[in-house]
C-alpha cells in the first residue's frame, strides 16, 4: 500500500470533493476484509487501495474503507485482485481519537456491482526458481 503522511492523505482524498453526492464506477485493488465495532455493533468492512475511475489512470485516493452490505457478493475476491464497483462519493466529518479535532473528508458509500476485473499476480518461491501466477488467499 502507498503510505503517505496525513497532509498528503487529505490532499489526495480532496480529489473526491468535486464528485460529492455523485455515483461513479471505480476500479481499485482489494486489500482485505476487517471487522470493526461501532457503538457495540459489529460491521464487516473492506479496504481498497489506489482507487481511480474505471476509465482513468489518476488515483483519487490511496485507500478507502467501505462497509460491506449484505447484498455485496464478496465470494471469490482475493487480496490483490483489481475490482470494479459502483459507489457514491460522500462527505463525512472525520474525527480523531482522543481529540476534539474534526475535519471534513470524503469516502465512497453504497457499493454495488462488485466484480473482479484482474486477478492478483504473485511471485511464489520454489527453492531457487520462482513462478509467477495467480494465488488464492483465504480471507476468512
Amino acid at each position: 500500500m502507498i503510505w503517505v503522511n496525513k497532509m498528503q492523505e487529505h490532499e489526495i482524498r480532496v480529489k473526491l470533493k468535486k464528485y460529492n453526492c455523485q455515483r461513479h464506477v471505480f476500479v481499485a485493488e482489494y486489500e482485505g476484509t476487517f471487522i470493526t465495532t461501532v457503538r457495540k455493533k459489529l460491521f464487516k468492512n473492506i479496504i481498497f487501495k489506489n482507487v481511480r475511475f474505471y476509465e482513468g489512470d489518476e488515483i483519487l485516493t490511496d485507500h478507502v474503507w467501505m462497509t460491506v452490505l449484505p447484498s455485496s457478493n464478496m465470494a471469490g475476491i482475493n487480496k490483490g485482485d483489481h475490482c470494479m464497483f459502483s459507489a457514491e462519493v460522500k462527505q463525512y466529518p472525520k474525527r480523531y481519537k482522543n481529540s476534539k479535532r474534526v475535519d471534513q473528508d470524503w469516502t465512497l458509500v453504497d457499493m454495488t456491482n462488485l466484480s473482479v476485473v484482474k486477478r492478483a499476480e504473485v511471485q511464489v518461491s520454489h527453492g531457487v526458481n520462482a513462478w509467477h501466477g495467480t494465488a488464492v488467499y483465504d480471507q476468512s
